[in-house]
């Protein structure tokens, strides 16, 4: 079995070492969004401009979540790539941001801060730039991490990613969220310091709650109400 140069394991698992967040990879073939923009070109000593095949895509989460960021791991081919991404709420509003994902055999030192895996290989599929069919190339190759930040009140239910680059592919591998715990509101609630005194409604002070509601006053300043049966 070919272990160097892969992506992950046979789980299809991978860590970054950047975030902490997981990632998972479909095992197939078809296991990325592949984005390809408007390629200008020449024939015939004519300009040519071929519109993108797939220029935008959609990732929807199996189950919707919360999370302060969002995170993408793609690589691009034919030099860097601008990609646009829009964040899906479940109340059916969006929020858009932009990444960049770095050629996949850049050494640029944002593209080696952005990497997320690294020493990839790529298999050749007949006899070209490689050699022979089955020859693995250089392990040069890169995928990188961006992330987006999102509004963590809301329930994100899928991302959409667009290509805004001309003359450049990208693959989009896979999508995670941050590790981020979303504060339900119960945790971050302060607690009150000792009690400086009950008063009544018509603002008695005694000595303890009373039968029906009671003014608690702490010794921070804070006053609440409370109801004994």
């Amino acid at each position: 079995m070919q272990t160097n140069g892969a992506m992950c394991g046979d789980d299809g698992l991978f860590k970054s070492s950047r975030t902490g967040a997981t990632f998972k990879v479909m095992p197939t073939q078809l296991n990325a969004l592949v984005l390809k923009g408007t390629k200008k070109t020449t024939i015939a000593g004519n300009s040519v401009v071929i519109p993108g095949s797939v220029v935008q895509g959609e990732l929807v989460f199996e189950t919707p979540i919360k999370a302060k960021s969002i995170y993408v791991v793609g690589t691009s081919a034919d030099g860097d790539s601008k990609i646009k991404v829009t964040i899906n709420y479940t109340d059916n509003t969006t929020a858009d941001g932009s990444i960049t994902m770095y050629d996949w055999g850049s050494s640029s030192s944002a593209a080696n801060q952005a990497a997320v895996v690294t020493s990839l290989g790529r298999i050749a599929t007949k006899k070209n730039w490689a050699g022979d069919a089955g020859k693995i190339d250089a392990y040069v190759f890169k995928l990188y991490e961006s992330a987006v930040n999102t509004d963590n009140t809301k329930t994100i239910k899928s991302v959409t990613v667009e290509q805004t680059s001309d003359d450049r592919s990208v693959a989009i591998f896979a999508v995670s969220t941050s590790n981020d715990v979303v504060a339900n509101g119960i945790g971050e609630v302060e607690a009150p310091s000792a009690v400086a005194a009950f008063y009544t409604l018509d603002g008695v002070r005694v000595a303890e709650p009373v039968r029906g509601v009671t003014i608690v006053k702490y010794t921070n300043g804070v006053t609440r109400k409370i109801v004994k049966k």
